[in-house]
């Protein structure tokens, strides 16, 4: 019976199962960045698109990477959950939802999706979330709210339009 050669991690030459563990490691980290920086690098054309309570649009190119005032003024906001089976599914994708605010209130009205995350839990999750927002009264009457959902299981919004940076 002729000897069977295995080199997975416990290999018995040294440099042949370093070399390979560090090939499979950079294999993993290079996926992950590219996967990661897909789903970054779609984000700013959708950040912080807004309607003021006088009913002046606003951009994201008014802001150069400031936080948008409509983040500013944000009084309650709920990040959307990101239940571990879609998680474990490797259900990720980033999503824009336009939110109608009350100007008298301040509260989050219809939440529509602008752009899917590709799942129906990440979306459903999403809207749930931004119908509990809140902002000062008389200052906004829609807001566009990007997310992004990434399979580790973190959820985050475009650094411009994180409602929870600073906070």
């Amino acid at each position: 019976m002729p000897p069977t050669i295995t080199i997975p991690l416990g290999c018995s030459w040294p440099k042949v199962g370093k070399k390979l563990i560090m090939t499979r490691r950079l294999v993993a980290a290079v996926l992950i960045c590219v996967a990661s920086s897909t789903l970054v690098a779609e984000t700013p054309a959708f950040i912080s698109n807004a309607v003021d309570a006088k009913g002046v649009r606003h951009s994201a190119s008014e802001y150069h990477g400031k936080k948008p005032q409509w983040v500013i003024d944000a009084i309650h906001v709920v990040r959307p959950d990101y239940p571990l089976w879609d998680q474990r599914r490797g259900y990720q994708g980033l999503g824009v939802f336009r939110v109608r605010i009350d100007p008298t209130t301040g509260a989050a009205g219809d939440v529509t999706i602008v752009r899917s995350t590709g799942h129906t839990d990440l979306d459903r999750k999403s809207l749930l979330a931004f119908k509990q927002w809140r902002w000062k009264p008389g200052t906004w009457s829609q807001v566009d709210v990007p997310v992004v959902f990434v399979a580790s299981g973190l959820v985050y919004f475009p650094s411009e339009a994180d409602p929870f940076s600073n906070r």
